[in-house]
């Protein structure tokens, strides 16, 4: 996974909090495993959390994000003569990464997935050439700056891990990465590691960059504003009651009375509201109709022409003849009015004895790691 012998070699100074939680026994056998100089500097567990310091609302969280819940080991990194090259923190599940640096304090999630990004497919020999980069819609647009340096395709997904399974488990998508400060990312070779975010994984990925570059992460980061410009990047966390949540999550597109949220026309509604189901309808004939949701398809023609492209197969050869399935069955693909904020609602109609199939896919990107089977609509809960 990692270059230890690296970070070995290079007697990198290394810090980690597990912040009270699951990383607190995994950080000491990784010393000792691997024979490098890392210290737990905070390995208590303790069930009211009374080392942690405040986070920005007064709350006790484990944000490894954040400067106000990082504040006590950013201070002691800040401090001369730090005892550390590199210091990491995690949160409760180790799932996410914190990243400090004495120059730097902690890292922006953005700029270290920048950095990681560059870093990682400059020196990883064995991934598939062609891999590309993924990324979430709301992380930072210096990586697609930095992706395109590289010379790789960016992928980029809806907020969520599960989008960048697929290319994982594949290799086809070697790296993903979101704002949220979670990453991961594929073996040595290539193979993949894990397919959800892995917080040690990247923290000690930061001892590895400053081993081979002799550079902190910040340093580097530094390097890659000079060559692309430096984004504004912005958070507001805003605090909201249970009452404030409920009416959230009743929200439905007829809520919305803006006609140009962020500047944009925006035409499309909802035509229901959130999870409502539609029940089966059957038509006169008594063969059912199933729903397909699927971003706009190519081929209007028969159902193996869907299968085809789901497959990654492409499109059906010129000149086949519209409805001509295999062994004479006739199918029909008919395009609905019904859309969603990411998605087509399509109607798939089969005669009987025909297989029929469900599919999603999200129309953000039309890489061919990116489709999956489902048997439901995200969207509309059907």
């Amino acid at each position: 996974m990692l270059n230890l012998d690296a970070i070995r070699d290079a007697k990198v100074r290394i810090g980690a909090d597990p912040m009270g939680g699951a990383s607190v026994d995994y950080w000491g056998e990784i010393a000792e495993r691997h024979h490098l100089d890392l210290t737990v500097v905070n390995p208590t567990v303790d069930p009211q959390w009374a080392f942690m310091t405040l986070d920005w609302d007064e709350k006790i969280r484990m944000d490894c994000s954040s400067p106000s819940a990082m504040a006590s080991l950013i201070q002691r990194m800040s401090a001369a003569g730090s005892a550390f090259d590199v210091a990491t923190g995690n949160d409760a599940d180790a799932d996410r990464h914190g990243i400090v640096t004495p120059d730097g304090g902690l890292m922006n999630p953005n700029h270290y997935l920048a950095v990681a990004i560059d870093y990682l497919y400059r020196n990883r020999s064995g991934w598939n050439p062609a891999s590309v980069v993924g990324k979430t819609l709301v992380s930072s647009s210096i990586i697609d700056r930095v992706a395109q340096s590289l010379g790789r395709k960016l992928v980029e997904v809806p907020v969520g891990f599960k989008w960048f399974v697929p290319g994982l488990l594949s290799g086809e998508g070697a790296f993903g990465g979101e704002e949220s400060a979670g990453a991961s990312f594929n073996k040595l070779d290539g193979s993949v590691w894990t397919t959800d975010k892995d917080g040690i994984l990247l923290a000690l990925l930061a001892s590895e960059i400053t081993a081979v570059t002799g550079k902190s992460p910040s340093q580097l980061y530094k390097g890659l504003t000079d060559q692309f410009g430096a984004p504004v990047y912005a958070r507001i966390d805003a605090a909201a009651t249970r009452e404030q949540k409920a009416k959230l999550g009743k929200l439905s597109a007829a809520d919305v009375t803006a006609t140009e949220p962020g500047g944009r026309d925006h035409h499309r509604q909802a035509h229901r509201g959130p999870r409502q189901r539609r029940p089966y309808r059957r038509p006169e004939s008594g063969h059912r109709e199933r729903l397909v949701c699927r971003a706009s398809v190519r081929h209007r023609g028969r159902v193996q022409d869907l299968r085809r492209v789901l497959q990654g197969r492409g499109a059906p050869e010129a000149g086949a003849g519209r409805g001509q399935g295999t062994g004479g069955r006739r199918h029909r693909l008919e395009s609905t009015p019904r859309l969603h904020s990411r998605r087509t609602c399509l109607t798939l109609w089969s005669p009987p004895g025909a297989m029929s199939t469900r599919a999603t896919r999200s129309s953000t990107t039309a890489s061919p790691w990116f489709r999956r089977l489902s048997p439901w609509c995200d969207t509309c809960g059907r």
